[in-house]
């Protein structure tokens, strides 16, 4: 199995702003000298943060990928691949919650030509980690034996609000409104972790103070 992020993410949850307030820093502008390195240390934290949580945060579509395998030399078919072999009790996880929708799920079939699963024949659940299950009566069609023979893209991170054009003023997507504070804190902890010189001791404090703020938002899956 892998996963990768085809779109990543159009901002980030923290702002330059809330980063320099953070850090106790004037003028968070491009002429500052730290604004581009605090810019990058806010990607690097809120990657680590994701790694730790295993979440996504702000909307963002990912492709996991599976492949078949071989038993006595032969290839594994897709019935394989929903039945118990690749995933247990034939449900497939979308990783990296909350998930938002699917994009499409796509498979190679034995001619190694990429085909396009009908929507109508899978469903995701609502479970916190949503797996991906396919109705009743839904033909298991062949996969080619190669690593990423079956592909989902699904758009995962907390929901951003919705543009309101008929506002006054009219306002713009909010991708950062429903990522939690204490998942907001801790992200600007992590790059206190990278921008300050610290001791030992506050160094330890802080990596505490942020896996304080992330346990509870933890996904305890593969």
């Amino acid at each position: 199995m892998n996963i990768v992020v085809v779109t990543p993410p159009p901002v980030e949850p923290v702002t330059i702003e809330e980063a320099f307030v953070h850090l106790r820093l004037d003028d968070p502008t491009e002429a500052n000298p730290d604004t581009a390195a605090v810019q990058a240390q806010i990607v690097s934290a809120r990657e680590q943060c994701e790694q730790i949580t295993r979440r996504a945060f702000v909307q963002q579509t990912l492709r996991l990928t599976r492949g078949p395998d071989r038993r006595n030399g032969e290839r594994r078919g897709w019935d394989w691949f929903i039945g118990g072999g690749c995933v247990a009790w034939g449900d497939i996880e979308l990783l990296r919650p909350p998930f938002i929708e699917m994009v499409s799920l796509k498979y190679f079939d034995d001619a190694n030509t990429q085909q396009t699963v009908d929507p109508d024949d899978y469903f995701v659940t609502s479970d916190l980690v949503p797996k991906l299950r396919f109705v009743g009566g839904f033909s298991t069609p062949s996969i080619y034996l190669r690593d990423d023979a079956v592909q989902i893209e699904y758009t995962a991170g907390y929901a951003p609000v919705p543009a309101d054009p008929d506002a006054e003023p009219p306002t713009a997507i909010d991708y950062r409104a429903n990522v939690p504070s204490s998942i907001k804190q801790a992200i600007l902890l992590a790059v206190q972790l990278q921008y300050d010189e610290l001791t030992p001791e506050k160094r330890k404090a802080l990596e505490n103070a942020r896996d304080s703020l992330l346990s509870s938002y933890r996904v305890h899956t593969f």
